[in-house]
């Protein structure tokens, strides 16, 4: 499954959910601060071997209060997308967002 993930600072850790909190297995997971047009980062890596667990590197997440990012999760089934809040911290150490819930696009 590639390289291990070595943990650096202010990754966040997000488990993706469908609309019935049902856990969506993402091909690929892409994400982007919200409100800005700029493309997708590929900043998101796996953490579990099911693709349901997702860590969003810290190259996004700059110190300093919280900032929306969008996420865009490709699966087998169709693209499905949600809008979160995510905070940035300077502190060293992930961040467990628990589930995040995507909706179908």
């Amino acid at each position: 499954h590639g390289a291990p993930l070595v943990p650096t600072p202010r990754n966040v850790i997000v488990q993706l959910v469908d609309a019935n909190d049902e856990p969506l297995v993402a091909t690929r997971l892409q994400v982007r601060q919200s409100g800005r047009d700029g493309a997708f980062s590929p900043s998101a890596y796996r953490s579990s071997h099911d693709s349901t667990v997702w860590t969003i590197g810290s190259p996004l997440l700059s110190p300093g209060g919280s900032a929306d990012f969008e996420l865009l999760a490709r699966t087998e089934t169709g693209v499905y997308t949600v809008i979160a809040r995510l905070r940035r911290i300077a502190a060293s150490g992930d961040i467990d967002l628990g589930s995040v819930r995507l909706g179908r696009r």
